[in-house]
C-alpha cells in the first residue's frame, strides 16, 4: 500500500508527480531565522500521532464555497488507515473545534508534543483558497491558504508561526486533500521574486507534503457516499 509506506518509512519522500496527483516534498524549514526558536532537544518515545481536520463547509465567502459532502469519507478512511497502524488519531468535530483560531491551537499542540524520533500525521481536507499576497513574500505573487468554518488559515501562518516551533529530530507527515494545496502547509518565500524557491534552511527536523494539486490548480470531491471523498484520498487506504 503506498499510502502505508508514505506513513511508514518515516518521511522519506520523492518530489514530482503529475497534475492533479499527490506530489511529495521532502522539506527542511524555508526562508530565514523565525522569530521564536524553536523548542529544546527532548528525547520522544517514537509516538504516533495524527490531527485530522475535515472541514465540511464554511462562513467564509459569502455563499462562494460550497458544501464538501465527501469529507466525512475522507475522515473515515484516514482515521481507519492511521489507527490500523497504531496512530493515535485526534479528529476535530464540533463547530467551535473548526474555527480557524481552534484548528491553529491543535496544530500548535501537535507540534510542541512531536518529539524525537516521534512521528506526527495532518490531515486537512476542505477547500484551498488563495489571493493575492499582499507582502511581497510569494514568488507567484500568491498566497495559499486552508479554508476553515470561520475564515482561512494562510501559508504565511505555516512558516511563521508553527514550523518554527518543530523540535530538532521530530518527523511530520502532512497531507492536504484541496484546492491550491501544494504549499498551503509550507509558506515557501523567496526575497527576489526572479527566485522560484528560496533556500532551505535545515532546523533538524523532517517533513513529507503530499498535495492533492498545484497551487494553481484545483482538487476534485467525488461527493461523498459511493463515490467518494477526494480523489486523492479515496485512493491512499487503497494503496
Amino acid at each position: 500500500m503506498l499510502a502505508a509506506a508514505w506513513i511508514a518509512q518515516s518521511a522519506a519522500g520523492t518530489a514530482g508527480a503529475s497534475p492533479g496527483r499527490a506530489r511529495a516534498v521532502r522539506q527542511a524549514h524555508p526562508g530565514p531565522s523565525p522569530p521564536l526558536p524553536p523548542p529544546e532537544v527532548v528525547p520522544g518515545s517514537g509516538r504516533g500521532r495524527a490531527l485530522l481536520v475535515g472541514v465540511e463547509q464554511t462562513r467564509f465567502g459569502r455563499g462562494r464555497f460550497g458544501r464538501l459532502s465527501g469529507v466525512r469519507q475522507d475522515l473515515r478512511g484516514m482515521t481507519a488507515l492511521l489507527e490500523s497502524r497504531g496512530f493515535t488519531v485526534a479528529v476535530p468535530r464540533t463547530p467551535e473545534e473548526l474555527t480557524a483560531d481552534s484548528i491553529a491551537a491543535s496544530l500548535v499542540r501537535l507540534v510542541d508534543e512531536t518529539r524525537a524520533g516521534d512521528l506526527s500525521v495532518i490531515y486537512l481536507s476542505g477547500h484551498g483558497y488563495r489571493y493575492p499576497d499582499t507582502d511581497l513574500d510569494e514568488a507567484d505573487g500568491w498566497d495559499e491558504s486552508f479554508v476553515c468554518a470561520d475564515r482561512p488559515i494562510p501559508d504565511d501562518w505555516f512558516r511563521r508561526q508553527l514550523w518554527p516551533r518543530a523540535r530538532s529530530g521530530g518527523q511530520f507527515v502532512t497531507v492536504v486533500d484541496a484546492c491550491h494545496s501544494d504549499s498551503i502547509t509550507l509558506g515557501l518565500r523567496t526575497e527576489n521574486k526572479q527566485v522560484p524557491f528560496a533556500p532551505l534552511v535545515d532546523r533538524g527536523y523532517y517533513r513529507l507534503v503530499l498535495s492533492a494539486c498545484r497551487d494553481e490548480e484545483v482538487a476534485k470531491d467525488l461527493g461523498g457516499g459511493l463515490g467518494g471523498g477526494g480523489v486523492v484520498t479515496t485512493q491512499m487506504p487503497r494503496r
